[in-house]
């Protein structure tokens, strides 16, 4: 079991691309195996910006089953005991989100279909509020293949992700809560797009292409195709509250990760996001590029 008070750096905004706010002011995480279970079980109290600090905290614990090493299965539950926070609605009624929970179940196959190289997998979520009317989903289905008998190992996957929104013309709050998911080349769905969006009321298709020159370099190309299952999108970035097109962009990216040594990892990324029609009606109508390089020392 590990207890950890975390820190940030460079004051309370500083260091962005650093990751502060994924340190935790205070986190506990507990975890064992017995035969083929495997389980977990954890309290996560995180670094929020302190002028804007809400007193969320997660509470929740996971229990895997591998039937093979190659196929396992899990689910996940996970509860809101504390936050000050509260979803808006059309209507105007408010929401907390203390007292929201969380449960999903996740599967993956690799080798599947006894085809070395291809694997599958894909999680259900669901979130209710004993509280309250709320019943939001998300689910998504990734296929892959990885070729470890040539050179350079390259993989190729299709992943379709979906989390749903608010229907405007329902009573139940149906916009799903994304907690704290995020990470490059996983849950963070394009880096330029995703400081616009979050995952909530999002739909994307996503390719990723990756290869390894040697076991100290990684090269990933991401494609992205985000939309929006509904036009009602209060409880993200106000401009974006009320969209007139499920179109939300495209973004493709390429990303570098490189350990030069022990102690030294360098982080390349150059992104491009074309904007779609809910974009475009805003008066978002050019196309943006970013490039970020990173340093990170180790001792």
């Amino acid at each position: 079991m590990n207890a950890v008070r975390g820190s940030t750096s460079a004051g309370e905004r500083g260091g962005l691309y650093l990751g502060p706010r994924l340190t935790n002011d205070f986190s506990v995480l507990a975890q064992g195996a017995y035969d083929r279970w495997n389980y977990s079980a954890f309290f996560i109290d995180p670094n929020e910006v302190e002028s804007l600090e809400s007193d969320t905290t997660f509470l929740g614990a996971n229990l895997r089953y591998n039937f093979t090493d190659k196929f396992s299965a899990d689910t996940t539950l996970i509860t809101i005991p504390n936050s000050k926070t509260q979803f808006s609605t059309p209507s105007g009624r408010l929401i907390p989100r203390e007292g929201l929970n969380t449960v999903s179940g996740h599967l993956k196959w690799t080798s599947a279909f006894e085809m070395p190289g291809l694997w599958l997998e894909g999680e259900l979520a669901h979130q209710f509020h004993p509280g309250e009317d709320v019943s939001a989903w998300a689910y998504y289905g990734t296929v892959g293949y990885l070729m470890k008998e040539i050179g350079w190992t390259p993989s190729l996957s299709y992943r379709y992700a979906y989390f749903s929104g608010d229907d405007p013309n329902s009573s139940r709050y149906e916009r799903f809560d994304p907690l704290l998911s995020t990470g490059l080349g996983i849950w963070l769905q394009g880096v330029s797009f995703g400081k616009i969006t979050t995952n909530s009321n999002l739909e994307t298709h996503r390719v990723q292409f990756n290869v390894a020159p040697d076991e100290r370099l990684n090269l990933t190309f991401d494609y992205y195709l985000l939309r929006t299952p509904q036009l009602n999108n209060l409880g993200s970035n106000p401009a974006l509250s009320t969209l007139s097109s499920h179109d939300l962009g495209q973004e493709l990216s390429l990303s570098a990760r490189w350990s030069a040594t022990k102690s030294l990892y360098l982080q390349a990324l150059v992104s491009h996001a074309i904007p779609g029609t809910a974009l475009r009606d805003i008066g978002a109508d050019r196309n943006w590029t970013t490039f970020q390089v990173s340093l990170y020392g180790g001792f």
